[in-house]
């Protein structure tokens, strides 16, 4: 676990209890191999919250900041997440909670998705992202954190996220 998805799932842990923050994020797709589902998963009244989370490598080699917020969260970030979406409206799909306990995931619970990413360098970036329907919420690491130090009750995320 990266440091990054580290802080999301403390954090998340703090506002969601143990019960309703899921870890063992790996199921088996339709090809019958084991992939991830995404970095971090919150529940709340029959919502999850799924988050994919990127980091910039210390390496950055040829890749501008732009390029890598272009390339990496709007393009590699923003299609996981979507496949997390998929993954969880067409699989049955079991994690477990923080205390280790198995949890089968809704197909029909709505979801409010995320990316947050954790790069220094960036302070201009989409704060979201729609294709279609479908609504991502993007954050820098540390306006998650700023975010979740903000909010009093778990549907303050989510009505936040919603709006």
């Amino acid at each position: 676990m990266t440091a990054s998805e580290q802080i999301c799932n403390e954090i998340g842990a703090k506002f969601f209890s143990k019960d309703f923050v899921y870890e063992n994020l790996k199921f088996y797709n339709e090809s019958n191999k084991r992939v991830e589902l995404c970095d971090a998963l919150f529940e709340y009244a029959s919502i999850y919250v799924p988050i994919q989370i990127k980091e910039r490598s210390k390496n950055k080699g040829n890749k501008t900041e732009k390029s890598w917020l272009d390339e990496i969260v709007y393009g590699e970030a923003f299609n996981q997440i979507k496949a997390t979406i998929k993954a969880i409206r067409m699989n049955n799909i079991e994690v477990n909670d923080l205390y280790h306990q198995r949890v089968k995931l809704c197909k029909d619970n709505l979801i409010f998705p995320m990316i947050v990413f954790d790069n220094p360098n960036v302070n201009d970036y989409k704060r979201i992202i729609k294709e279609g329907e479908l609504t991502i919420n993007v954050f820098k690491l540390d306006d998650y954190e700023s975010m979740m130090q903000a909010i009093i009750h778990p549907y303050d995320i989510i009505y936040y996220l919603q709006e």
